[in-house]
Formats: structure tokens, C-alpha cells, sequence
């Protein structure tokens, strides 16, 4: 009846890679526009939007009071007390110079007025007068009209995924209902005659039938995913019964379980066929493990038909990999591809697969990095590898990366698992949560990295603790600044030079730049110049008779020569080459052995 075809079309099909699988999904989901419904703003959420929610009135629609106190017209002083708005409330009447009104948080402003005084700056004389410390600018405490958005704006946007607070501005335009993509509804179908109906306990014979986990545990998973989720039950290893079920389908998606392979009652992939119009599926088998024998088709209404492995693990991992982008990719979700993260193994990984493989692994946050540890044996059928796990590791297959082991500490990309969100936040429960960084988290995350030291030649520029606390200050992001205690002359700067200590990437030096200065001999200590940055020193100080330099001594330190003449010069040459520091110490940072502590 539904031209039944014996040949095992799996081995017409080459593996393909995932990565390839979900391309050809999602240009399958592409096709087909999402349907449209109008829905109550209570019940919008988590949908996607299908039109912009346009403010259609400003907010605040009134100027508004931002605290308690009182509205004045002007600034005279002092004012007697002539009423009170309340949130809610107007006053009647315009506010005249000399007078003041007592408003609450959120009332309208009195006509006539256009500042608040806080309540907390004011002072009350006899008759209700009243008086205030300080100058009180136009405006002060007013929230204006349109201040939070304008009429007209977008406040959410086509395609968001709408969250609460979305639907309150939703509520704030004006707004009673929303315009939504329509969920897509999938139908599960399990297939197999050794399956029993986890209800139909009277008919389980324990010696060759097992029950069926994959329609309870994949339509959890849609349903938690948040789509329509159908039974469609569990049906015989018959070509005829399968097909009719397929043919008679209202559903967008249809995930068929078990039937998938070459076997000679798999009839799964010849079922999604008899509905293709060029009698090709989209892909028939995967280069992944679990979940070799995967197949879809898109038939000729535009529903998407998957065949799943019967094994309940290689179902629920391809499910993940698979089915929820598709069905994400219907609702116009712009978020449709499987969350991915990194991960560090917790331990060796001793023999790799000869194909790709998602490993089920429960993952631990340290703080910097989740720690990935196996669920234990890896086997498709064992469901308990599920267990405790939070995200599919991406592990490569041996043939690709040229050895059969992974070893600890190696950093892998893995797929969060459906509803493992919260792994975001504190990894354990009791642990008491810190909402803001402490002064000394923030300190050791704006560390700089290198050290510099600041030298004065001749006591030309006083090298006094306040003028390297300015030098300090410009550098902070990019250097620690020490100030040198020795006296400095260009008799000694050599000695001074060959005994720097191996920390030290950056030496600015201070001293008298003109033609005839003392500088050419301690120039010749650099074997290296930079004519770069002495050109753009140059540049910025804009003076022919001063010449700064720049050059490198003991291969790992950058020596800058700026002017002593003033603060100023010496700051606009440094200033000149402050945006390259951070690469050219860097750089000679790697340059250095790290068995040397001092440079000889």
C-alpha cells in the first residue's frame, strides 16, 4: 500500500558530522514561518514575540515627584505650605511664587511648579512655613514626561524571548496583549516488540521485553523545553502500521524511536521516506557517539520527521542535539542551537572512540572554570549515565586527533543539558552568596603585570614621592611604578642598568634632554632602539631642542628618556606611547628565560 521497499536504506547514507546534521536541520526549520497568535500578557512568557511592543504613550506620563518633599515655583525663600498631591492625586490649582506643596513619591507635579526640595533638607517655622539648606536647581527631584521612554518607542523587540520584566513594559505601553509565534507541537511515537507499555505490567514478560523509557523521557523533555508534546504511542515493528500512523500526523515535528538501523525489522528510515517527494531523507546516519543510526526528512506538508536510536540514552542525546533546535528554530526562537560551554576534565580520559562522542558528565564550578567528571560507564542502553549529569563533553575521536587518550586538565567544549541553567550560579547550596566584589577582588583583577621603576639623572626633576605617585597614577593599568632610592649620575647609570633587578620591564628616565645634555653615553647602553616610540615622543612634545628616546638594555627591559624640563613634557611623551606599552612589555616579558633572576 505505501510502496514498501526491502533494500536497508541506512547503507545508502555516509555519516555526516553533527555539526553538518544541525545545519541541515536548521535550513529545514528555516522553510516554514512561524505561526502567529494573540495571547493575554499573563500567559506570554517565554514566548517569542512576533511584532514590536511600541510605547503608545510616553512614561512618566506626567512630570512625577522622584522622593517626598515639596514643590516650589522658584527658588523663593521661605515658602508657606499651601497643600498636599499624594500619589493619585492632583492639585487644583497653579502654584504661585511664595508657596510650596507637600508631594509624595510618584505624585504628579502642581502646575506652576518646577523643582522639589527633599524633605529631608528642610526646616519648618511657625504658620507652615517652610525653609530648606542649599540651592535647589530647576528640575531638581522630577522625573519629566517621557523620561523613562517616549511615545513611540520600541521598548521590546521582534523575535525577544519574552521575560518578565518584557511583559511589564508590555503593561507600561498600554498594552493588554502580545503577538506571539505559536508553540510547534511534536508527536513521540515509540516502536519495538520487545517493548511493554510501562502501565501494561500484566503483559511484561521479564525475559525478553523491557519497558518503554523513551516516550515518558522524551516527551519530559519537550514538555520542559516548553513545546506541545503529544503520546503517540507505542506500536509494533510493522512497516503498514507505522506509515498509516505517520500519514494520519497533524503535528509539525514527529520523533519516531527505535527501527533506525539496517536490521531486518528496522523499518523506521523506509517509513520517513514514503513521504518525500524525491525519496531521499536529509541525512540517514551520524559520525557521533551515541546515536549513529539518526535519520530525518521533511516530507512534502513541511512537517520534520525524525528517526531516533531505540536506546534510550543515544534518543535523549540526539533529541538534545537535534529535536529542540528544530522545534526552536520553528517558533522563530533566535536562540536555537544547543548552549555550549567550556569545561576542564576532572581526569584522564584513557581510550577515545573511533567516532566522536558526547559523554554524559556532571560538571562542578570552581569559581574560573567548570570541572567535568564522567557519569561512569558510557554504554547507550544505560540509562543511569544520565544520572547526575549536567552537559554532553565533546570529546574527539582518536582517529582525528591522533592519539587515544585525553588527559587531565584538557579544556573541551560541552552542551548544557535541557533546564541546567542554574549551574551559573553558586555550586553549592549552603554556600552563602556574595552579590559584589570585595575592594581586593576588584584590586587583583586591575593588577598590572609588570613592574617599572622610575630614575633622575643629576637630580635634574626631584624624583620625590609625589611626583612618582603622578607618574603612578598615568600608569596604574599598565605597571607597578617603584621609585629609585640610589642617586643617579651618568657616571654610574651603567652599573645602575646591569644590576636592575629581572622583574623589572619599564625604567622611565628623567633627565635633561636638550642637544647638549649628558644622555649620549647612557644611550649607547641599549643595543636595541625603538625609533617608534621615540618618534611619536617626539611628536607630542612638539620642542626640537629636546629629543627623547627609547631603546631596550639586558634584552627584556624598555628604557623611555623623558624630558625633566616639567611634569607636563615628560607626561606628553609618556602619554605619546601608553597605548603600546602593554604589547611591548608583554612581548619582552616572553623573552626572558625564566631561570634568570637578575640580569648580569
Amino acid at each position: 500500500k505505501f510502496g514498501y521497499n526491502k533494500k536497508m536504506v541506512a547503507e545508502d547514507y555516509p555519516m555526516i558530522e553533527m555539526d553538518d546534521a544541525i545545519g541541515r536541520v536548521i535550513e529545514a526549520s528555516s522553510s516554514l514561518s512561524p505561526q502567529v497568535e494573540e495571547v493575554e500578557l499573563i500567559e506570554a512568557l517565554g514566548r517569542i514575540l512576533m511584532d514590536d511592543v511600541v510605547a503608545l504613550r510616553p512614561h512618566p506620563p506626567f512630570p512625577a515627584a522622584i522622593s517626598d518633599g515639596y514643590a516650589l515655583c522658584g527658588e523663593t525663600r521661605p515658602c508657606r505650605k499651601v497643600g498636599k498631591v499624594l500619589a493619585g492625586a492632583v492639585f487644583e490649582r497653579k502654584l504661585l511664587t511664595g508657596e510650596c506643596v507637600y508631594v509624595a513619591t510618584g505624585a504628579p507635579l502642581p502646575d506652576g511648579a518646577d523643582r522639589i526640595v527633599k524633605i529631608e533638607k528642610c526646616q519648618y517655622g511657625e504658620g507652615d512655613i517652610i525653609e530648606w539648606s542649599g540651592s535647589i536647581s530647576a528640575g531638581a527631584d522630577i522625573r519629566a514626561v517621557g523620561s523613562d521612554h517616549k511615545e513611540g518607542e520600541v521598548l521590546v523587540a521582534k523575535f525577544s524571548k519574552l521575560r518578565p520584566w518584557d511583559l511589564g513594559l508590555a503593561v507600561m505601553a498600554g498594552y493588554t496583549t502580545v503577538k506571539v509565534a505559536k508553540k510547534p507541537s511534536v508527536l513521540v511515537i515509540s516502536t519495538g516488540d520487545e517493548l511493554v507499555d510501562n502501565k501494561d505490567t500484566e503483559r511484561y514478560n521479564p525475559q525478553c521485553q523491557v519497558f518503554d523509557v523513551n516516550r515518558v523521557a522524551l516527551i519530559s523533555l519537550f514538555k520542559s523545553a516548553g513545546y506541545k508534546a503529544t503520546d503517540g504511542g507505542l506500536l509494533r515493528d510493522d512497516y503498514e502500521i507505522l506509515v498509516s500512523k505517520l500519514h494520519q500526523n497533524e503535528h509539525q515535528v514527529i520523533v519516531i524511536t527505535g527501527g533506525g538501523s539496517v536490521g531486518e525489522a528496522d523499518f523506521s528510515q523506509r517509513a520517513l521516506i514514503s513521504g518525500v517527494p524525491d525519496g531521499r531523507l536529509s541525512f540517514g546516519r551520524l559520525n557521533m557517539k551515541p546515536g549513529k543510526p539518526t535519520s530525518m526528512a521533511k516530507w512534502a506538508d513541511g512537517s520534520l520527521l525524525f528517526a531516533l536510536p531505540g536506546n534510550p540514552v543515544s534518543a535523549l542525546v540526539t533529541a538534545q542535539l537535534l529535536v529542540l533546535p528544530a522545534l526552536r528554530k520553528l517558533e522563530g526562537d533566535p536562540c536555537y542551537l544547543p548552549q555550549q560551554i567550556k569545561c576542564t576534565l576532572s581526569h584522564d580520559v584513557s581510550s577515545l572512540d573511533t567516532r566522536p562522542e558526547f559523554r554524559r558528565v556532571s560538571l562542578h564550578w570552581t569559581g574560573n572554570q567548570f570541572l567535568a567528571s564522567d557519569t561512569g560507564f558510557q554504554r547507550s542502553s544505560r540509562l543511569t549515565s544520565f544520572r547526575g549529569a549536567q552537559a554532553l563533553a565533546c570529546l574527539p575521536d582518536r582517529v582525528s586527533l591522533g592519539c587515544e587518550q585525553l588527559s587531565k586538565n584538557t579544556e573541551l567544549p560541552a552542551i548544557l543539558l535541557e533546564g541546567e541553567q542554574h549551574l551559573f550560579s553558586t555550586s553549592d547550596p549552603h554556600e552563602k552568596i556574595h552579590f559584589f566584589p570585595s575592594s581586593d577582588q576588584v584590586k587583583e583583577q586591575h593588577q598590572p603585570r609588570h613592574k617599572a621603576l622610575l630614575l633622575t639623572l643629576e637630580n635634574n626633576f626631584n624624583s620625590t614621592v609625589h611626583t612618582t605617585q603622578n607618574f603612578a597614577r598615568l600608569l596604574q593599568s599598565t605597571v607597578f611604578l617603584e621609585d629609585s632610592k640610589d642617586r643617579i649620575t651618568q657616571y654610574n647609570i651603567k652599573r645602575v642598568f646591569n644590576e636592575l633587578p629581572a622583574d623589572i620591564r619599564l625604567v622611565l628616565l628623567l633627565a635633561d634632554l636638550s642637544l647638549n645634555g649628558p644622555l649620549e653615553e647612557p644611550r649607547l647602553l641599549c643595543p636595541r632602539q625603538a625609533p617608534g616610540l621615540e618618534r611619536a615622543m617626539s611628536r607630542a612634545l612638539q620642542d626640537p631642542l629636546q629629543r627623547p628616546w627609547a631603546g631596550i638594555i639586558n634584552q627584556s627591559t624598555l628604557v623611555l628618556a623623558l624630558p625633566s624640563s616639567t611634569l607636563t613634557a615628560a607626561f606628553s611623551c609618556l602619554r605619546a606611547v601608553l597605548p603600546a606599552l602593554p604589547t611591548i612589555l608583554s612581548d619582552l616579558s616572553s623573552e626572558l628565560s625564566p631561570s634568570s633572576t637578575t640580569h648580569q
